[in-house]
């Protein structure tokens, strides 16, 4: 008598369990991978709004007669639209040019964006 091969088809627990864990692991570092980019978007959006307040500061100082200009700080809640954002204004006095330092901070002075510029009298 001759005996036959029975070929069992189909996995086995453990390697079901080997491939689930497998695609788990995968699925974790794709996720993280999500969080960071959100994470990432989100401050290039604060940033993006420090810069646009950074551009109403140096346009109101372009406004203002060179006397004027003087060095202040603000508050945060100063920007109606921005009320987690503050600007603080340094000016350098060098003769007939001024020195303009402007800072603005968010996420409660962690973070912060600055532009240098100068103005003459003429």
């Amino acid at each position: 008598m001759r005996k036959l091969r029975t070929r069992q088809s189909g996995i086995s627990l453990i390697e079901l369990m080997v491939t689930m864990f497998l695609v788990m692991l995968g699925l974790i570092v794709v996720m993280g991978s999500f969080v960071a980019t959100a994470k990432s978007n989100r401050f290039g959006e604060r940033v993006d709004v420090a810069n646009s307040i950074i551009k109403l500061e140096m346009e109101r100082m372009r406004n203002m007669r060179f006397a004027d200009i003087v060095s202040e700080e603000g508050d945060y809640g100063e920007y109606a639209s921005y009320p987690d954002y503050r600007h603080n204004t340094t000016v350098t006095d060098q003769g007939t040019v001024k020195q303009i330092d402007v800072i603005i901070y968010f996420e409660n002075d962690r973070r912060s964006e600055t532009v240098t510029t100068y103005v003459s009298s003429l």
